[in-house]
Formats: structure tokens, C-alpha cells, sequence
């Protein structure tokens, strides 16, 4: 079901970010098989986190000009 939103999403253009999963539900989505979920790079356990990966990939798409597809959370652009 989750696999199927986020696919539906992504093809509409939005990006899903799973924000305030408890650390159970977390390890569980994380060892999911890789596509069936946002990847780790968009899953936070709090909203902190969260605000915090979307500041870092606005401020690369700021200085780089580039697309926030092109950049993930907690990652910076080259």
C-alpha cells in the first residue's frame, strides 16, 4: 500500500518523507526491500530531523540552482 502511494506520488511530482515513526516502525520500514519505501534519506524519527534534511536541500538548491530531485535530504549537492 505504502509502495503504491509513494509511486503515485512520485509520479505526480511529490516527494513522501515519513516523519515521526517510532524506532520500531522505523527499523522495520528501513529493512524493507529498496523501493518498496521512501528511502533512508527520507525517513526521519522526528520533525526536527525532517525540517533540518529540507533546510540542508533547499540551501544546495539554492547555491547549486539545481532541482530537489536532483538532491536528497542529508545529502549535498556537487
Amino acid at each position: 500500500m505504502l509502495t503504491h502511494a509513494e509511486m503515485k506520488c512520485r509520479e505526480a511530482g511529490i516527494e513522501v518523507w515519513l516523519v515521526g515513526l517510532n524506532p520500531e516502525v522505523f527499523a522495520v520500514v528501513e529493512k524493507a526491500p529498496p523501493g518498496s519505501v521512501p528511502g533512508h534519506e527520507r525517513m526521519f524519527l522526528n520533525l526536527e530531523q525532517a525540517l533540518a534534511a529540507w533546510r540542508e536541500m533547499q540551501q544546495a538548491i539554492s547555491r547549486n540552482g539545481v532541482s530537489s530531485s536532483d538532491i536528497h535530504p542529508g545529502h549535498s549537492a556537487q
